[in-house]
C-alpha cells in the first residue's frame, strides 16, 4: 500500500503548528507542506520506500517561522523617521563613516545664547566641529553669536524662527513660513545661508503638535530641498523634571548620557549617532568636555550633519 495514508496523520508530530487538528484541514501556513501531495511521498513509489520517512519530517519549516519576525525592530528603532523619510536613490557623500568607523554628530538646540560662546570654545579646544539648530528669534537677539557659528566652521540649521508649536504646527505652510523667517534673520546676522538649509522640528517631528501635519511638512521640505534630521541619543539636560531630587543636575547629565551612548555602542545604531544637547543649559556647558573626552576614548569621530550619510539622498 502506499504511504500516502500516512501524512495525514504525521502532521500532528510537527513542531511548527500549536494545535495539531488545524494542520490538515486549513493551510495557512505556507511553509507547512500540503496534506493531499506532500513532495516527499510521491517520489518514492518505485525505489527505497524506506528512506522517505527520513525527509519527511522536514527541517525546513522549524527554521522559517520563528527567526522572521525579530529582523526588523533594532535598526528601525534608532533610525527616526526624518533620517528615513528621504529615501531616494543615495548618491556620493563625502566619506560617510570611512572604514565603518564610529560617528557622532553633536547638535545644539534652541540657541544662539551667551552660553554658545562658551560652547564654541570648548569644541574649538578638541578640534570638534557640531550642528547648531538655532530659533530666528535668537538669531536677531544674538547675530554676533550666530555668526561665530558659521564663521569658526560648524553647521548652524534651522530650529525654525519662533520655535512656538502653536505657530509652527498650524499648517505646513505656516511651518514653512516660520523656516523662511529663520532664513531672513540667518541673513542678517551671517551675510548668507549655510548652502542648503537643515531643519529640525521644535519638539522633533514625533510630537503630538507636530503629528498632524507632519506628513504635509516633510513634503514641503523635500520639495525646497531642505533636509530634516531628529536625534537618537542625548543627555537628557533639558528634561530633568524630578530626577535630580536625589542626584545633582551635572551627574545626572552624565549619567544621561553614558545610558544614552552605551545603548547605542552596543547596538547596531552605534556606527552614527546624532546626539542631541542644548546650549542654552548652564549644565551642559559644565558637562560637554567630560562628554566630548569620553567620546574620543570610545573612538569616535566628530562630524556635521551636512555630512551625515541621509544628506544627500
Amino acid at each position: 500500500a502506499r504511504p500516502t495514508a500516512r501524512p495525514t496523520e504525521k502532521p500532528t508530530a510537527v513542531p511548527v503548528t500549536a494545535a495539531p487538528t488545524a494542520v490538515p484541514t486549513a493551510a495557512p501556513d505556507p511553509t507547512t507542506p500540503v496534506p493531499t501531495e506532500p513532495p516527499a511521498t510521491e517520489l518514492p513509489a518505485t525505489p527505497e520506500p524506506t528512506a522517505e520517512p527520513t525527509p519527511e519530517p522536514t527541517a525546513e519549516p522549524t527554521p522559517e517561522p520563528t527567526p522572521e519576525p525579530e529582523t526588523g525592530s533594532p535598526s528601525e528603532k534608532v533610525t527616526p523617521e526624518p533620517t528615513a523619510v528621504p529615501t531616494a536613490e543615495p548618491t556620493p557623500t563625502p566619506t560617510p563613516n570611512p572604514g565603518g568607523r564610529r560617528t557622532i554628530y553633536l547638535t545644539f538646540d534652541d540657541g544662539p545664547c551667551a552660553n554658545t560662546r562658551q560652547v564654541l570654545d570648548i569644541l574649538d579646544r578638541y578640534g570638534v566641529k557640531a550642528t547648531f539648530f538655532t530659533v530666528g528669534y535668537f538669531v536677531d537677539r544674538y547675530p554676533a553669536i550666530a555668526a561665530q557659528i558659521m564663521d569658526r566652521g560648524h553647521l548652524i540649521a534651522c530650529h525654525t524662527y519662533s520655535h512656538d508649536p502653536n505657530t509652527c504646527y498650524a499648517s505646513a505652510q505656516a511651518f514653512m513660513n516660520d523656516v523662511h523667517q529663520w532664513e531672513a534673520a540667518v541673513i542678517r546676522a551671517c551675510g548668507r545661508l549655510p548652502g542648503r538649509v537643515c531643519v529640525r522640528f521644535p519638539g522633533g517631528s514625533t510630537t503630538a503638535s507636530a503629528r498632524n501635519v507632519r506628513d504635509q511638512i516633510f513634503r514641503l521640505l523635500r520639495e525646497g530641498g531642505y533636509r530634516w534630521f531628529d536625534w537618537t541619543a542625548g543627555d537628557n539636560d533639558k528634561w530633568p523634571a524630578g530626577n535630580t531630587d536625589n542626584l545633582p543636575i551635572d551627574e545626572y547629565l552624565w549619567q544621561s548620557y553614558l545610558t544614552s551612548i552605551n545603548w547605542h555602542q552596543n547596538s547596531a545604531s552605534g556606527a552614527q549617532v546624532i546626539f542631541l544637547s542644548h546650549d542654552t543649559e548652564d549644565a551642559t556647558v559644565r558637562v560637554l568636555p567630560r562628554i566630548i573626552e569620553d567620546l574620543i576614548a570610545r573612538g569616535y569621530e566628530f562630524r556635521t550633519l551636512d555630512q551625515h550619510p541621509d544628506w544627500n539622498r
